[in-house]
Formats: C-alpha cells, sequence, structure tokens
C-alpha cells in the first residue's frame, strides 16, 4: 500500500476490506478482520488476520474446490431457477447447524459440513456464483424459532432481472418460506442491516 500516494483512511480501509469479505466467499481464509497503522490520520500499514495460511490452506482450498466442483457438476441445460433449487437443497442437505471456529464460510459449511447462517449464505453464494448466477451476502436479523429477533445471514439471487431472497439455514424447515421470497414476502421475518438491498 502506497499511503504517500493513496492517502487513505481506516474507514475507507474498513469499508473495501468488508466488501471484499462480503462479496468473495471463496477467499475463506480471511478472517474478516485486520490491523494496521496509520500516520497524520492515513493508513500505512494494513495485516489482515487469515484462519489459515502456508500448505494447510493450500489443501483447505483444494479440497473446497473439488467440493464446489462436485456440487456444480451436472448443471448444464438446467434453468437459473432449476439451478438456483438444486443448489440451495444441496447447500442445506450438506450442512448441520454447528458452532466451531470454521462455521462463519464456505470452508466451513461444505467441506467440513458444519456452520451456522453466515456459512450457509456464503456456501450458497459461492455454489451460485460458480453457475453463473448473481448472489449476494446479506446480513440482518430474524426471528428464532423460540421467536427471538437474533443477528443472522442469508442471500439476495437475481433471476430474470429481479431479486429474490434466499435463506438456506432454514429452508429444510420451511421450503416454501425461505426460497425465492419477495421483499414483502420475507419481511415478517427478516430484516437487513444492509441499508439498501440491492447491490
Amino acid at each position: 500500500l502506497r499511503h504517500d500516494t493513496y492517502k487513505v483512511t481506516w474507514e475507507e480501509v474498513r469499508t473495501v476490506f468488508n466488501l471484499v469479505h462480503r462479496d468473495y466467499p471463496e477467499f475463506f481464509w480471511i478472517s474478516g478482520q485486520a490491523s494496521g497503522s496509520t500516520s497524520n490520520g492515513k493508513v500505512v500499514s494494513i495485516s489482515p488476520a487469515y484462519h489459515m495460511t502456508g500448505a494447510t490452506l493450500t489443501a483447505a482450498r483444494n479440497a473446497l474446490e473439488q467440493k464446489v466442483a462436485a456440487l456444480t457438476a451436472d448443471l448444464e441445460g438446467k434453468s437459473d431457477y432449476d439451478k438456483s433449487l438444486i443448489l440451495h437443497n444441496r447447500a442445506a442437505d450438506a450442512i448441520t447447524y454447528v458452532f466451531n471456529s470454521m462455521d462463519q464460510n464456505a470452508y466451513g459449511a461444505l467441506v467440513g459440513g458444519r456452520a451456522v447462517c453466515a456459512g450457509y449464505a456464503r456456501a450458497y453464494q459461492l455454489l451460485m456464483q460458480r453457475a453463473g448466477i448473481p448472489t449476494w451476502y446479506v446480513t440482518g436479523s430474524s426471528y428464532s424459532p423460540a421467536g427471538q429477533l437474533i443477528a443472522h445471514a442469508w442471500n439476495l439471487v437475481q433471476l430474470d432481472g429481479e431479486w429474490y431472497h434466499c435463506d438456506a439455514t432454514v429452508f429444510r424447515d420451511h421450503p416454501a418460506m425461505y426460497f425465492m421470497c419477495t421483499d414483502d414476502e420475507i419481511d415478517d421475518s427478516h430484516h437487513s442491516f444492509n441499508g439498501a438491498l440491492y447491490p
């Protein structure tokens, strides 16, 4: 980073860092946190935090690529809607809702088979992107089975120029409610923290 040329602030760095972290689920080894130093209010160094590095990371990346390739291999000739549903079912079936050290990312979800909502959403985002369907990661809140409003993550999917909400985390229990929902259909249960929902 040439701080003398670009003169970026921490707020600008955080914005870019968060966008990359949200939009590239294949970068699962980046934790979403970073440290660094400033001079006169401008950033002079950035040090992202990583879940893994070196040979461990290489093996993990290969394992994720193999899993994604297997889950998306037989989609040729299908409509985007059918691809979306197939991948939604596969993501939901492949993952068990479990808290662990890798529960927030696509690797933990698809290779480890265990994740929380963020991992489900990032796994589905990655599968959909590989299928060529625009899919975004959304954070906000939703109601738990006990009726409590809790932090949550899900996806926005673009089909035929329209945007729809998909929630792979709760899809298995409520398939009719959380696949390709309009804003109005999901509004009673999900609330976005992203401000404007659409890219």
